[in-house]
C-alpha cells in the first residue's frame, strides 16, 4: 500500500471530486444537446423558408415606359445579395440590401469589435456560395424582361393608335406584371436557384450561430421572424 502524505491525500481527493464535477456537468451537458439541437434546426427551418418565400414576395413594376415590366435587382431578393460590406457600409448604393431583415437584424444587435469580422467573413463566404446562382438569376432575368418590355411596348402601340381604352390599357398591363412574376420564379425553379439559395443561407445561419450569443441569436431570430 502506498502511504500519501496529508497534504497529498488532500490533492488527490480535490482532484477526484474536480474529475467527478466536470463529468457531472459533461453529462449534463450532453443530455441537453439534443433538445437544443432541435430547437436550433426549427429555427434554421422557419428563418431560411422565410427567406425563400421572400422571392416569391418580390414586386414587378410597369412605372418606367423605358423599362416596360421590370423588377428591382433582377428579381433577386436582396437577402441573398447581402455580402460583407453590407454590414458596416453607409453608402447609398446598397440600400435595398442594407435595409433588408438580413442585414438590419444583424447590424441591430451590437455585434462586438471581435464579433464584426467574423461575420462579415460569414457573409462574404454567402455572397461567393451565391455568386454563380445570382449570375444566373440575372441572365435569365435580363432575357425575359426584354420579351416582356416589347410586349409592354405594343400595348403603347395600340393605346397610342386607340384600339384599346386606356382601361384596356391598364388591365392588360397589370396581366403582364402577373405572368412576368410567374414565368421568372418559373424558370428559377427549373434551374434550382432556390436550393442554392436555402442551402448557403442554412450555412449562413449555422455559421452565424456560433459567433452570436444565445441573447443575440434569440433576438436576431425574433428580429428576423418578425420582418414578414
Amino acid at each position: 500500500m502506498i502511504n500519501l502524505s496529508p497534504m497529498k491525500k488532500l490533492a488527490f481527493k480535490s482532484a477526484f471530486l474536480l474529475f467527478f464535477v466536470l463529468m457531472v456537468f459533461s453529462g449534463c451537458k450532453k443530455s441537453s444537446s439534443p433538445a437544443e439541437a432541435v430547437s436550433f434546426e426549427g429555427d434554421i427551418i422557419i428563418i431560411s423558408d422565410q427567406a425563400i418565400a421572400s422571392l416569391d414576395a418580390q414586386e414587378v413594376y410597369s412605372d418606367k415606359p423605358d423599362l416596360g415590366i421590370y423588377m428591382l435587382d433582377e428579381g433577386i431578393a436582396p437577402c441573398f445579395l447581402a455580402d460583407a460590406p453590407d454590414l458596416t457600409g453607409d453608402d447609398t448604393l446598397r440600400p435595398r440590401i442594407r435595409h433588408n431583415a438580413l442585414i438590419a437584424c444583424l447590424r441591430s444587435l451590437s455585434l462586438t469589435e471581435s464579433q464584426i469580422p467574423l461575420v462579415k467573413a460569414d457573409l462574404h463566404i454567402f455572397y461567393k456560395t451565391n455568386e454563380q446562382a445570382i449570375s444566373r438569376a440575372k441572365a435569365i432575368y435580363k432575357e425575359l424582361q426584354a420579351q416582356y418590355k416589347d410586349k409592354y411596348n405594343r400595348l403603347i402601340q395600340a393605346y397610342r393608335a386607340g384600339t384599346i381604352t386606356a382601361a384596356e390599357f391598364r388591365a392588360k398591363v397589370a396581366e403582364l406584371r402577373v405572368q412576368f412574376k410567374r414565368e421568372l420564379r418559373s424558370l428559377h425553379l427549373r434551374e434550382k436557384l432556390d436550393d442554392v439559395f436555402k442551402r448557403s443561407f442554412r450555412t449562413l445561419l449555422s455559421s452565424l450561430h456560433a459567433v452570436l450569443t444565445d441573447r443575440q441569436w434569440n433576438a436576431f431570430k425574433e428580429c428576423y421572424r418578425g420582418s414578414i
